[in-house]
Formats: structure tokens, C-alpha cells, sequence
């Protein structure tokens, strides 16, 4: 097997960022992801082995979790727009 290019991954990234963006469009939040934020997934969710099979787990890690906590506790609700960036070594909702 040929290992993926850096744009192959980001667009494995942005496919599976836009299910994600899909899901939570049915609770009327509205997710927006910058290209750094993209790019630190694209990243951090390509293994040369495993190829693009860990991205699932790290969108989990990294933005599922961390948003759903943030729902649950009140700072997002309905009718909000929540964009993630990469900013200090981190991920950034706001």
C-alpha cells in the first residue's frame, strides 16, 4: 500500500468533520473548523502504519468530548455558532 499525501488526509479530515458539523446542525449549532485546526487533525490522526483508521478515535478526543462537556454544561445551545481553531498548541471552541 502507498502511504497518503498530506491533502488526501486533510480531505479524509473535512469529510469526517462535516458528519460531524451534519450531527450537530440537527441541534441547531452551527460547527466551523479553520484549516490550522483541520490541519493539527490531519496530523495528529494519520499514523504511516494505520494510515487514516485513528482519525475516528482522535475527532472523538479532541472534539466530540470537549464539545459535548461544553453542551452539557451550558456554554453552547441551540442557535449557536462554534468555531475550532488551533491556537497554542491546542484546539480552541468559541
Amino acid at each position: 500500500f502507498n502511504s497518503l499525501k498530506e491533502e488526501q488526509i486533510l480531505g479524509i479530515v473535512r469529510v469526517q468533520l462535516k458528519t460531524v458539523a451534519d450531527r450537530l446542525k440537527n441541534k441547531k449549532i452551527n460547527l466551523e473548523f479553520t484549516e490550522p485546526a483541520m490541519a493539527h487533525l490531519a496530523k495528529i490522526g494519520y499514523d504511516p502504519i494505520y494510515g487514516a483508521r485513528p482519525l475516528k478515535r482522535v475527532i472523538q478526543t479532541e472534539v466530540l468530548n470537549p464539545l459535548a462537556k461544553e453542551m452539557i454544561s451550558g456554554k453552547y445551545k441551540s442557535g449557536d455558532h462554534v468555531k475550532v481553531d488551533y491556537k497554542k498548541n491546542n484546539l480552541v471552541f468559541t
